[in-house]
C-alpha cells in the first residue's frame, strides 16, 4: 500500500491485518532504496556499462526478487498466514517497478482529500519541531513546511500513484479514505474482491486487535505522527472534515485552488469549489490569502537583496 502520508494507509493496513489470513508487516521502508538501486543497475545494463554476460536484466530482477523475499519469507512461517500486507506511504514512488518485480502482488493507492492531508501534515510538522531533535525526521518534514511545500509534496506523490494505476490497472486499486470510513463493510468487501480472498467481518473493527506495526509507529521517534490511542482505533467519521476547523480560510482557499481541475481527484468525487463557504468567508479568505502572498513575496525580495549585498 502507498499514498500521501496522513491519507489513511495506517487505517487500511490495520483493517487488512485484522483479516485472519493476512499478516500486516510494520513499515518496510527499504523498498524504495532497493528499487532505486535496481533501476540504476538496469540503466547500466541497458547502456552496456555492465556486461550482460556478467548480469542480465533477468538475472538482476531475479536476484532483487530473492533479496526482498529473504526479508518476507520468515513472516509467512512465523505467523502461519497466507498473505502479507505492507504499507509505507512513499511506496507509491516505486509502484510501477514493484509491479514489474512482483507481478502476482496487488497494490493499493489510498487517496484522501488534500485539504485533510495537508492539514494533518502541518500539524505533524509543528509537533516535530516541538518534540523531536532527530535531524532525519526534521529534514523529512521540510517537505510540508508550510502550505506551498505541502501542496507540492501532495501533488508529487499523487501523480506517481495515479500514473502507476493507469500503467497497470489490473494490479492496482484506488481506495478513497472517505468511503473507507463511511462504508467500511462495502469498501473492505471491494478490497477483498480485488485481492481475491474471502471477506472477514473483523476488518471493520481494527481497533479491537493488536497490530505488529504499533511498536514502530508509536515509538518515540514516530510520536509526532501517532500515539497508541490514535493508532489503535476504528474508522472515525469525525476525521473526514476535521480540516475545516484546523485550516484558516486563506489556507482552505489556497489548497482548493491548487487542486481545482485535478482530473484524477475530481473523478473520485472530490469537489474543490468553495460553495461550502459563505460569501463573507470567501472574501475574508481571499484577502488573507493575498496578504500572505504579498508578505511572502516581500520576504523573498528582501532575502535576494541581502544576498546580493553580502
Amino acid at each position: 500500500m502507498g499514498g500521501v502520508p496522513r491519507s489513511g494507509t495506517t487505517l487500511l493496513q490495520n483493517m487488512l491485518d485484522s483479516h485472519p489470513d493476512i499478516h500486516g508487516l510494520p513499515e518496510f521502508k527499504i523498498l524504495i532504496p532497493i528499487m532505486r538501486l535496481r533501476n540504476m543497475l538496469r540503466v547500466w545494463i541497458t547502456g552496456g556499462m555492465i556486461d550482460p554476460g556478467l548480469c542480465s536484466g533477468e538475472d538482476l530482477d531475479r536476484n532483487f526478487r530473492e533479496f526482498v523475499n529473504m526479508f518476507l519469507a520468515p513472516h509467512f512461517a512465523e505467523h502461519k498466514c497466507k498473505y502479507l500486507s505492507e504499507k509505507t506511504p512513499d511506496n507509491i514512488f516505486v509502484f510501477s517497478e514493484l509491479v514489474e518485480l512482483f507481478p502476482e502482488a496487488r497494490f493499493i493507492l489510498v487517496v484522501r482529500d488534500p485539504r485533510a492531508v495537508i492539514s494533518s501534515l502541518l500539524q505533524v510538522r509543528k509537533k516535530v519541531l516541538m518534540q523531536s531533535k532527530d535531524a532525519e525526521i526534521i529534514k523529512y518534514t521540510e517537505n510540508f513546511n508550510g502550505v506551498r511545500a505541502a501542496i507540492k509534496f501532495n501533488r508529487q506523490l499523487l501523480e506517481s500513484g495515479f500514473n502507476a494505476v493507469k500503467k497497470a490497472p489490473e494490479e492496482n486499486l484506488v481506495v478513497v479514505y472517505r468511503q473507507l470510513v463511511l462504508n467500511p463493510e462495502a469498501e473492505t468487501k471491494r478490497i477483498c474482491e480485488f485481492l481475491k480472498i474471502n471477506w472477514s467481518e473483523r476488518m471493520q473493527h481494527p481497533g479491537q486487535f493488536k497490530h505488529p506495526g504499533e511498536r514502530s509507529m508509536t515509538s518515540e521517534k514516530a510520536a509526532p505522527w501517532y500515539d497508541a490511542k490514535k493508532y489503535n482505533r476504528d474508522p472515525e467519521v469525525k476525521e473526514i472534515e476535521k480540516w475545516k476547523s484546523q485550516l484558516t480560510l486563506a489556507e482552505q482557499i489556497r489548497i482548493a485552488k491548487a487542486f481545482q481541475g485535478h482530473a484524477d481527484l475530481e473523478n473520485l468525487g472530490y469537489d474543490f469549489s468553495l460553495d461550502y463557504l459563505s460569501t463573507g468567508q470567501r472574501w475574508r479568505g481571499q484577502i488573507q490569502s493575498k496578504l500572505r502572498e504579498s508578505i511572502g513575496s516581500t520576504r523573498k525580495a528582501v532575502k535576494r537583496f541581502i544576498n546580493r549585498i553580502i
